[in-house]
């Protein structure tokens, strides 16, 4: 006999329509909570450039060398 797996399908969040005296609350949170910085932390590091380099500057160099 085969199980049925019922946590694949697809969530959809009702609740503001069901209960419209939540959105009242989820509001007033949402005001509470801020903004989200502009800028980022002195110690986060710059953005890496990935695949900057070429695959010429790796022709002429030995993997042995590395």
């Amino acid at each position: 006999m085969a199980t049925a797996i019922f946590d694949a399908l697809p969530y959809y969040d009702n609740d503001l329509e069901v209960h419209p005296e939540l959105r009242s609350k989820v509001e007033k949170e949402l005001a509470r909570e801020g903004k989200p910085p502009t800028t980022l932390h002195p110690k986060v590091p710059p953005p890496v450039d990935l695949f900057s380099v070429g695959i010429s500057s790796f022709a002429s160099t030995s993997f042995l060398d590395i």
